[in-house]
């Protein structure tokens, strides 16, 4: 019987079979894929706080900055009205609106442009997924290849006779 299967005995015991090479290649690839997640999710959460702490930081000197520039063109918009009251009130409060106004496209489109070309969040997360992905699909090819060829090496033409 051992002359029929060459494998079997002790030396077939250190030979795998496909579905023990399978649940060994499913032990590595899920080690794998826990220790990248582990890592990828440290990485998103170091980059959603310093995402937060820059979108609050942003949004704080913008009410601040909003409030003493209103304050400071309303009082100028007075200071304008009450000057020319005498002779050209109209022509003062259209000056003023008109400037508002022109502050006001302006800033618009800076802000336009400022959401359009915005870095996208969460860029390096999505970037290093990609890579992992890349490479354990790689990775998963060549173990493959590696386990077909050493497959196909091991068969000899008497061993079927």
């Amino acid at each position: 019987m051992s002359d029929a299967y060459p494998n079997s005995g002790a030396a077939g015991a250190e030979t795998r079979g496909p579905a023990e090479r399978l649940l060994r290649l499913g032990e590595g690839l899920l080690a794998i894929l826990v220790e990248s997640g582990r890592t990828r999710i440290e990485l998103l959460s170091v980059e959603l706080a310093a995402e937060r702490l820059r979108v609050m930081r942003m949004l704080a000197a913008a009410i601040i900055c909003s409030v003493a520039i209103l304050l400071g063109l309303a009082f100028a918009s007075f200071l304008v009205v009450a000057v020319f009251w005498d002779t050209h009130r109209l022509a003062a409060i259209g000056a003023v609106t008109l400037v508002y106004g022109l502050i006001a496209v302006a800033t618009a489109l800076w802000l336009r442009h400022a959401l359009n070309t915005a870095p996208v969040p969460f860029a390096n997360t999505r970037d290093t997924l990609e890579r992992d992905y890349l490479a354990l699909r790689d990775r998963l090819r060549r173990k493959q290849q590696d386990e077909s060829a050493a497959d196909s090496s091991s068969l000899r033409p008497g061993d079927f006779d």
